[in-house]
């Protein structure tokens, strides 16, 4: 059986995907200190979609996941979206 992925996304974004996908499962959140009041700085979905950017050949988009929840992915240039920081996430990873 050939799956939705592999009827109607382009290869080039899936072995991107897995890419992706692979060094976010394999890293350690960074440590990036307190902020000025002393709380912990948690690493964001905009930092870490910014990262990315940098790293590999896609744009950044920003906008809500829901109203009023800001919310970074990624977008390929075929125009398919890599979340590289799901709202699971939010309070850590397990």
């Amino acid at each position: 059986m050939i799956t939705y992925t592999e009827r109607n996304i382009q290869k080039e974004d899936v072995e991107l995907f897995r890419r992706i996908q692979y060094v976010v499962n394999v890293m350690e959140l960074p440590d990036i200190g307190n902020d000025k009041n002393g709380r912990k700085i948690e690493v964001s979905c905009h930092m870490m979609a910014e990262a990315a950017s940098r790293v590999y050949d896609v744009e950044v988009r920003h906008g809500y996941f829901v109203q009023g929840y800001e919310h970074s992915w990624l977008c390929t240039k075929n125009f398919n979206i890599i979340d590289v920081y799901p709202w699971a996430w939010s309070e850590g990873r397990s």
